[in-house]
C-alpha cells in the first residue's frame, strides 16, 4: 500500500499534537510491512518551518533528514501546478498536495483536513481511518 502523507499528519507527530500517537502506529507499520509512505518538497519546507519554530532550525533539519530516510518524496513540477490552479480547490498548496499524489500513484491521502480535498479519483483519509485499513 502506498500513503501519500499531507503536512498536518507529520506535524502532528514531530511537534506531538493531538492523534500523534496514531500517526505513530502508521510510520511503525510501515517500518514492519509492505506500506509505503510518500510526500511532497512542499511538505517537507512547511514541516521545516513549523518546526524549526519549536525546537530550532537545526533539530529541525534534523527531523527532516530522519524523514528524508522514511519517506519518498514525490514531485511537484508544471504539471501540478496547473492542475492546482485550474482545480476547483481553494487552498493552492492542498491542490499542490493532491496532484502530487495523484500523479505518484499512491492508493491514499492521509490527511486531517478531508474537508479540504475533492472527493473522486484519490482517496483521501484521516489517520484514524487509515489505521483501522492498515490492521484490519
Amino acid at each position: 500500500m502506498k500513503i501519500f502523507l499531507d503536512s498536518d499528519v507529520i506535524l502532528d507527530l514531530l511537534i506531538k499534537r493531538s492523534g500523534y500517537q496514531i500517526i505513530g502506529q502508521i510510520f511503525n507499520l510501515a517500518e514492519e510491512s509492505n506500506i509505503s509512505l510518500f510526500t511532497s518538497p512542499v511538505t517537507l519546507s512547511n514541516i521545516f518551518y513549523i518546526v524549526s519554530k519549536h525546537v530550532g532550525g537545526k533539530k529541525a533539519l534534523n527531523e527532516i533528514k530522519k524523514l528524508n530516510t522514511i519517506l519518498t518524496v514525490v514531485r511537484v513540477g508544471q504539471k501540478e501546478v496547473e492542475l492546482s490552479l485550474d482545480s476547483s480547490m481553494s487552498d493552492f498548496e492542498d491542490g499542490l498536495q493532491y496532484f502530487a499524489a495523484i500523479n505518484s500513484g499512491v492508493d491514499y491521502l492521509m490527511t486531517r483536513n478531508t474537508k479540504d480535498y475533492p472527493k473522486g479519483d484519490l482517496p483521501v483519509i484521516k489517520p484514524k481511518e487509515m489505521l483501522a485499513l492498515l490492521v484490519n
